[in-house]
């Protein structure tokens, strides 16, 4: 290296990109020699001092060598801010170029020490040695700091990370959903990072929308000022300096910060000597959920404002499309366990490798996992640490992999056995992104010190896993250990089902809108913050409703009760419900006196919550199976749970759970005896899932009056004598997705080896195409020349309940194979699994359990009834189990029960998804029961709901296999738009 150019400039360039590499030695010895050229010079010697500040704050590697490196440097930089702050004169001109390889002491949070000492030194340091950042708007009226109350509050959300990035999306789903009668919205972004989609959608989401200027402070602070903003809640503070340097302006009357970045700013209006206003942060939003139990305000310069709720409104993550494999990831490691650890390289505390040393003594087979880093110098220095740490005999089961995309990243999470959150600093929006496809954390808490939001979105969920929380080393390693060799199917399964409740949550926003409104409403602190503000806690209680209580935040002067007397009642039920449209869960107790009719109770349930026809039905029945109590009694025994005797008769026809729930809640004992009650029924009980107990049930169903048993008799089999050939009609229906047909006609092929037409069960394939292109058709036919094309073209006979009638009409066989233009058959499928063991259980169809359509795809949760790429873990849970004279397993769908495993309940049972129908037993049930045949109503948006419930109200029902045949692959295109 030979500069000599006798300027300080290319040198601190060149001391701050070897810090960036992690050479600190390098990057000393380059900002010494700046320092001393500065010096030397009189044009240059204003500079000095921001010079010695990058030299005491670039000693932060980014790999500590080993817990005492890591408190050296801790110390290192704190006691160099201090030196600086003791000289007499300090003066930092352009402080936004001042951060150099320090980075604003980002690597500091994951020393596991306290982060606000030093981070309020170095806001010191800035205070006085950078006058000019103490600005105010000059829009600002006088009287800023009192409170404030305008008809709508101007809010702007500001960070360089409107992208792809945490930032961005932990923040959206707020900026999105704030009220825009109480909030004018108003996007900040500052210029210098990436735009995708999420930028465009912001900015077009948002009310007003500023590209703050990353060259200048004054230009950035003119932009931001000309916004006139009431409240400015910064994104993150720590990973930008333009958003670092502008807070220490006062651009609006209040401020918030985001836990974006989990730490406190350390920039504070109290550590200024300054008697003019200045800027700072006012606020910092964390939750209950994720800080100690004494608040945590000791940790923080900004007033801690503590939410309930998990302070992000998440959006879903988008789940796995790959079929990425492990070994596409890491190859080699067939029959391993994986410990994935998808954190940053920089996160893992040294001491994190005597815990990974115990997991791969413990467990060998495991394999750890991390992304390689940013740069390769960084991940060379973890594995020179990893060396010294791992003896030879584990070492090589410390795997590092290539950087992935979000793909690859999910789906590898969803194929990992278990997942290790590093301390301090653990998972936030990658805990969210793991939990939706199930995978299990393990962490440390007590090592957790930075926010801690794996352990708070637990508690959200319910705690699915409680040994998933460690409280010392030895405890992270035996669930860590545990939880991949034991657990890992059953707990995912139990994560996945209770994620939804992390996502998209209205009661995050209403939390922001309070905050918001508080803090505007309020003077602004006046005094250093001494406790933690927790948002304040409404009074709840059970307000009375016409169908009995609702659990809710109590209004003014709202009637309620504080606890039930469900002895009182004839019979009752808990029922939690969410809202589809606020994402709200409500929660209600049905009461059904004696007397009543238990129709006109799920009545008014059902018109209170505007529930769907589907919705309502599904409660009338589940009220009519608890109170109806019709049928002989079966059993009366009294069974004693804690010292509580319960009298419990069963009549034939009860759902056991049910009544197991009713006699346990009545009683006063928790939710954890319901389940030991109902298993002892069950024991007891054999007969609880025969076809007598299930047609007793059946009838206590006073809406649907359906009798098909005659389509099922002696006389009607005699009489449909099946013919020696054919007898099936492979039927589909499709709409200008020429690509999803023919995918699904190939696995058609492939699942019938060769043309469909060929084998001796089907008489004819029928495509009914409703409104694709010419050339889609000609396509379509040049291909599959043997299959009976109808082509819909006018406007009347447009959508697909009117194709639906459409192929119905031309069927001319007892079965029909219906499925649409957008199924796959997964590759291990055969036609006996399509066809012979469809029509074995459609043949053993009887007046009890009259079936008349056999869904191909096990229905235990929505991912086994579509195939998705989660699996399908609780394979065949649901429904009751049958097996046909000639060996075929398979399970009757059962209508209204809240038998657990039961996933498929809540729909009526006829489903359009991939299925053998018997048509004939079908138009003769609709003609017994209502005078006509089967028929789609083309008017009806929720045509298929509806013909759903006809189905079942002709009292017929619907089976399942306990396999996963067909793929649902039309997700990415809509039909009939």
């Amino acid at each position: 290296r030979a500069l000599n150019s006798g300027v300080f400039q290319p040198v601190a360039s060149l001391a701050h990109e070897e810090g960036y590499r992690g050479n600190l030695s390098g990057a000393a010895l380059l900002y010494e020699e700046a320092l001393l050229l500065a010096e030397a010079s009189e044009q240059w010697k204003g500079h000095a001092d921001a010079l010695r500040l990058q030299l005491a704050t670039s000693q932060l590697p980014h790999i500590y060598d080993d817990a005492q490196h890591a408190t050296r440097c801790w110390f290192h930089y704190t006691e160099g801010l201090r030196e600086l702050l003791r000289r007499p004169h300090l003066n930092i001109e352009d402080p936004l170029h001042t951060t150099g390889a320090g980075a604003l002491g980002y690597y500091l949070e994951y020393v596991g020490l306290p982060d606000l000492p030093p981070r309020r030194l170095l806001a010191k340091t800035y205070w006085r040695g950078s006058p000019e950042l103490k600005y105010r708007a000059t829009w600002l009226p006088a009287d800023a700091d009192e409170g404030y109350t305008p008809p709508q509050i101007r809010v702007g959300f500001m960070t360089a990370f409107y992208f792809r990035h945490s930032v961005g999306l932990l923040t959206e789903g707020v900026i999105r959903t704030l009220d825009r009668r109480k909030f004018r919205v108003i996007l900040l972004r500052i210029e210098g990072e990436p735009t995708d989609d999420l930028t465009t959608s912001l900015e077009e989401a948002c009310d007003e929308s500023y590209l703050v200027p990353s060259s200048t402070l004054q230009k950035a602070r003119l932009v931001v000022e000309s916004a006139r903003i009431d409240i400015l809640v910064y994104g993150e503070i720590g990973m930008n300096s333009m958003a670092y340097f502008l807070l220490f302006s006062r651009l609006s009357r209040r401020t918030a910060i985001f836990w974006g970045h989990a730490v406190t700013s350390g920039v504070s209006q109290f550590d200024t000597v300054s008697d003019e206003a200045t800027g700072g942060g006012d606020y910092f939003v964390s939750s209950t959920l994720f800080e100690p139990s004494d608040g945590g305000q000791d940790d923080y310069s900004e007033q801690l404002y503590l939410m309930r709720s998990m302070t992000t409104r998440f959006l879903p993550p988008v789940k796995p499309r790959l079929s990425l494999e492990i070994e596409d990831v890491l190859p080699g490691i067939a029959g391993m366990r994986l410990y994935l650890v998808p954190q940053t390289l920089y996160k893992l505390h040294p001491d994190f490798d005597g815990l990974l040393a115990d997991i791969l003594r413990k467990d060998t087979h495991a394999i750890v996992a991390f992304p390689e880093a940013q740069l390769g110098e960084w991940t060379e220095a973890l594995e020179r640490r990893w060396n010294r740490t791992l003896t030879n005999d584990i070492r090589d089961r410390v795997r590092v992999f290539r950087r992935l995309d979000f793909d690859e990243f999910i789906r590898l999470a969803q194929l990992c056995d278990v997942v290790l959150d590093p301390f301090p600093v653990g998972g936030g929006r990658s805990s969210l992104e793991l939990f939706s496809v199930g995978a299990p954390i393990v962490m440390l808490e007590p090592r957790t010190s930075i926010v801690q939001l794996t352990r708070g979105m637990y508690e959200v969920m319910g705690d699915p896993c409680p040994r998933c929380i460690a409280q010392t080393p030895s405890e992270f390693v035996d669930s860590a250990v545990w939880v991949a060799t034991n657990s890992t199917r059953e707990l995912r399964s139990i994560i996945q089902e209770r994620s939804h409740v992390l996502y998209d949550n209205a009661d995050v926003t209403a939390e922001w809108e309070v905050f918001l409104e508080f803090i505007l409403r309020e003077p602004r602190p006046s005094k250093p913050p001494r406790k933690a503000i927790i948002a304040q806690q409404s009074q709840w209680g059970f307000a009375k409703r016409s169908f009995g209580w609702e659990l809710k935040e109590l209004e003014e002067n709202e009637p309620y009760d504080v606890n039930i007397d469900w002895t009182t009642l004839h019979f009752g039920l808990r029922l939690s419900h969410p809202d589809p449209w606020t994402g709200l869960t409500s929660e209600f107790v049905v009461a059904v006196y004696k007397g009543e009719d238990p129709v006109d109770v799920a009545d008014r349930l059902s018109s209170y919550i505007g529930a769907e026809p589907v919705k309502a039905r599904w409660l009338a029945a589940v009220l009519q199976n608890g109170a109806r109590q019709s049928g002989k009694v079966v059993d009366a025994t009294v069974y004693t749970l804690d010292d509580v005797a319960l009298n419990i008769t069963v009549r034939e026809g009860d759902d056991l759970h049910q009544v197991a729930t009713w006699h346990a809640v009545r009683s006063g004992l928790g939710d954890g005896h319901i389940e030991v009650l109902s298993n002892a029924l069950r024991e007891r009980i054999s007969s609880h899932t025969t076809s007598a107990w299930l047609s007793a049930r059946r009838k206590r169903d006073h809406l649907s009056r359906g009798d098909p048993s005659a389509c099922f008799s002696r006389h009607y089999k005699a009489a449909w004598t099946e013919p020696s050939e054919c007898s099936v009609t492979v039927g589909l229906t499709t709409c200008k997705r020429l690509r999803h047909f023919r995918l699904t006609m190939q696995g058609l092929i492939r699942v019938f080896q060769g043309d469909l037409v060929d084998h001796p069960l089907v008489c004819r394939v029928v495509v009914i195409d409703d409104g694709s292109s010419e050339g889609d058709r000609l396509d379509m036919m040049r291909e599959f020349p043997r299959v009976d094309f109808v082509l819909k073209n006018n406007e009347e006979h447009k959508g697909h309940a009117r194709s639906m009638n459409l192929l119905l009409s031309m069927v001319q066989t007892p079965y029909l194979l219906y499925m649409e233009d957008d199924w796959l058959a997964l590759d291990h499928v055969s036609v006996t699994h399509v066809l012979d063991e469809a029509l074995s259980v459609l043949r053993a169809a009887h007046e009890e359990e009259p079936v008349v359509e056999v869904l191909l795809n096990d229905q235990s949760s929505r991912s086994c009834a579509y195939a998705a790429e989660e699996g399908c873990p609780m394979l065949g849970k649901a429904g009751w189990p049958r097996v046909t004279s000639d060996g075929i397993a398979y399970r009757l769908h059962d209508y209204g029960t809240v038998e657990p495993g039961h996933a498929f309940t809540y729909w009526p049972g006829f489903s359009l998804n991939p299925a053998l129908w018997d048509v004939r037993r079908l138009q003769c049930a609709f003609s017994e029961s209502f005078g006509e045949p089967p028929v789609f109503n083309s008017t009806d948006a929720r045509f298929e709901q509806s013909f759903s419930l006809k189905a079942y109200d002709a009292g017929i029902r619907v089976a399942y296999l306990p396999r996963v045949s067909f793929a649902h692959t039309g997700v990415d295109q809509t039909a009939y738009a």
